[in-house]
């Protein structure tokens, strides 16, 4: 679920500095969002002690993106890089919620904290290299699709919330040279690998060197539902334009 594009920011950031080192920005949630629930917390400051604090940069290490905590009933809501989603935030009303100061220009900007990552899928349709400098102007990169167990639930989630999917969406890899392809921060994208549609990437008429993420789409006689699973890889003309999804790294 989306998160509220307004948000509000408090004359200092929230510390908490006799707990964690971390800080956090007042910010107002959709009812919805998906979040952990954990156990009642007495007061804010307990509810922030839920919230690991290692640092976002690891994946191997978890860390609280954003907290929720309500004085009246005392439930406790937090979202974290390494556990399921499986609540949702039941009312905005009497909940005062915290987003990472990191985050806190792209909460603003309508990117919404799935599973750990924060994406924004555009609407407008634009080139391969025209979407990367949108979201290079968000202060992210078009999105990294590496893994299908870390990806592919991202990319349902997120194209899931527009009112009329299309299918295909640019993400951020491209190819290099002849045969190898890489994703923006340089790690190299496998040809063998199964986040492939089948018989791709083919590079047909040699001129498909931007990555794209096909979903299923049931108007679409094109897409081989049998043969491609949800979610995958296909190479396409770069001048092409397109949806295409975005990533700040948290």
């Amino acid at each position: 679920m989306a998160m509220a594009l307004a948000f509000f920011l408090l004359v200092s950031p929230v510390a908490f500095a006799d707990i964690q080192q971390t800080k956090y920005l007042a910010v107002n949630l959709n009812p919805g969002t998906v979040l952990n629930a954990v156990e009642d917390a007495g007061s804010l400051r307990q509810c922030a002690l839920r919230c690991p604090q290692q640092s976002c940069d690891s994946a191997a290490s978890p860390c609280c993106t954003l907290f929720c905590w309500s004085k009246t009933s005392l439930a406790c809501y937090v979202q974290t890089t390494s556990r399921p989603y499986r609540q949702l935030l039941p009312s905005a009303v009497g909940f005062r919620c915290f987003v990472k100061e990191k985050l806190s220009h792209a909460v603003a900007l309508g990117y919404q904290m799935i599973r750990g990552q924060c994406v924004k899928v555009y609407e407008e349709k634009k080139k391969w290299s025209d979407a990367q400098r949108r979201c290079g102007a968000d202060g992210g990169h078009l999105y990294y699709f590496k893994t299908l167990d870390t990806a592919e639930p991202v990319i349902n989630d997120v194209t899931g919330t527009l009112a009329a999917p299309t299918g295909r969406y640019w993400v951020g890899a491209s190819q290099t040279q002849m045969a190898t392809y890489r994703w923006g921060d340089g790690t190299l994208l496998a040809l063998n690998t199964s986040v492939w549609m089948s018989g791709e990437p083919s590079d047909t008429g040699g001129n498909e060197e931007c990555m794209e993420v096909v979903t299923e789409d049931l108007n679409d006689i094109w897409f081989d539902k049998t043969a491609s699973p949800l979610s995958r890889l296909n190479d396409f003309t770069c001048d092409t334009v397109s949806h295409f999804i975005c990533q700040v790294d948290v």
